[in-house]
């Protein structure tokens, strides 16, 4: 706030220069201008969003006063930051030959090189220019991580970070950082014990809660996660992030009456978002209320009507509602906006089945592999509607072939079921043997597929031998 202050008092005091100025060039004259009020006309017009005027006002100004490593180094920063990075290198040789080096001159040419992705050279400039400051230390510990980070030196930015949040506990992107840092490590523990103990000395630091209930989710410990969340939001009742984050995780503890009720606290807070009403729109389907996730699907399409999600989980309520030719086009609707989703063709499939368009669906079934071959559910669906609509001998030789690509224990288990049933024990048993081999603790799938397996003797030694 005092900074702002001080920037206008400072517009007030240099508003006769600027007239002047203006005056000048409209009068095409020349007047005379001391260094501190050219550099306050070029701030002028930087604050304005004039940049070539800026420019324009130091190149006078540089007139004026050709050896002013003030003006020098302002334009060079300004070039900078419009992309002219060539043409900044240069103006801060002719700096250091006036002044030589300084600390401007490094953070400046830090920024450089960090535009030209030299990150290394950056580091070198931003670690000469830390020697020197004392007043900007923060922010340049700050940019210093930024761009370890950019080298992926991921433990030097980390560093970097804890110096920075020494400097200023309440630094919120340092907080961020660290904890994107951690992550990219995959120390996501490292990332909780330092964020623990950041909050035994900053206990009221929401964004550490914040980090702290993420860094809990990345490791699937959901309900650490939302008591992180719950004390966030007590520290921050406006913070929606938050809330949405605690529904996630909700979400993945099944408790998905209290998602929805986290998924709306976000509205108090935010305009509401399609992704959030298609959130609550799931969660309401998991719990069998379709109705009211048919209303959150079309909230969602309401603000974005290529929200293909939504098109699925609108047709996928609709369906549970009794509405299965509706679904269908509702399904088309979202493969017509992104066509190349297995997930959406492997429904559209499942659902033109439903409705008895047997060729379509079959197409909708090659497509959906065509998309994602080794999708297991969509191959033993594909099995199953084979069997149904073809012969069990086809529905074999086809998983036969997934077979030979991908010995996986769930098509194993599903075809030991149809060599079963097809009276073929040998192969039946061949195949099993593979199967309880991978995974005997999925041995119940060979019952879901076929309950009456365990009445073959050879069927319960294998499963008895291997216990």
């Amino acid at each position: 706030m005092f900074e702002e202050e001080d920037r206008h008092n400072e517009e007030e005091d240099f508003e006769p220069s600027i007239q002047k100025y203006e005056q000048m060039l409209k009068s095409n004259e020349r007047y005379f201008f001391d260094v501190e009020e050219m550099e306050s006309i070029a701030d002028y017009y930087l604050d304005s969003g004039a940049l070539n005027k800026a420019i324009i006002a130091l190149d006078f100004g540089l007139s004026l006063h050709p050896k002013s490593s003030d003006l020098l180094l302002r334009k060079a920063q300004l070039l900078a930051s419009i992309g002219k990075l060539k043409a900044a290198h240069s103006l801060l040789d002719k700096v250091i030959a006036l002044d030589g080096e300084m600390e401007d001159i490094y953070i400046t040419r830090a920024n450089l090189y960090s535009q030209e992705h030299n990150h290394v050279k950056a580091i070198e400039y931003f670690l000469k220019a830390l020697e020197l400051t004392e007043d900007y230390k923060e922010d340049i510990l700050l940019d210093l991580a930024f761009e370890y980070e950019n080298a992926e030196q991921y433990p030097s930015a980390i560093e970097c970070l804890k110096r920075v949040l020494e400097e200023n506990p309440e630094n919120e992107a340092a907080l961020y950082e660290i904890s994107y840092c951690f992550g990219q490590l995959n120390q996501n523990e490292e990332n909780i014990s330092f964020l623990l103990t950041f909050i035994e000395e900053n206990p009221y630091s929401f964004t550490a809660w914040y980090n702290l209930g993420n860094a809990y989710s990345a490791l699937s410990m959901h309900e650490k996660a939302v008591h992180a969340y719950e004390y966030c939001t007590i520290i921050d009742d406006s913070f929606s992030s938050a809330y949405f984050n605690a529904a996630n995780s909700y979400v993945s503890l099944k408790q998905f009456e209290k998602a929805i009720e986290m998924y709306k606290h976000t509205f108090d807070f935010e305009t509401p978002q399609a992704v959030t009403h298609n959130y609550i729109g799931e969660c309401y389907e998991k719990i069998e209320q379709y109705t009211k996730a048919e209303e959150h699907f079309r909230l969602a399409l309401e603000i974005d009507n290529n929200h293909t999600d939504a098109w699925i989980g609108l047709a996928i309520a609709k369906d549970n509602l009794g509405f299965e030719k509706e679904a269908v086009g509702l399904i088309e609707q979202a493969i017509s906006i992104e066509d190349n989703n297995a997930d959406y063709w492997y429904i559209y499939a499942e659902s033109l089945d439903k409705n008895n368009r047997i060729e379509e669906a079959k197409m909708a079934y090659e497509k959906t592999l065509e998309l994602s071959p080794n999708n297991i559910n969509a191959i033993i669906d594909i099995s199953e509607f084979i069997l149904t609509h073809d012969s069990l001998e086809n529905a074999i030789a086809f998983l036969e072939e997934k077979i030979n690509l991908q010995k996986e224990d769930s098509l194993l288990y599903r075809i030991t079921a149809l060599y079963l049933k097809n009276g073929k024990l040998i192969d039946a048993v061949s195949h099993l043997t593979m199967a309880y081999a991978l995974a005997p603790e999925h041995v119940k799938l060979l019952l879901d597929y076929y309950p009456d397996a365990l009445k073959f003797q050879e069927v319960s030694n294998i499963i008895n031998n291997y216990q």
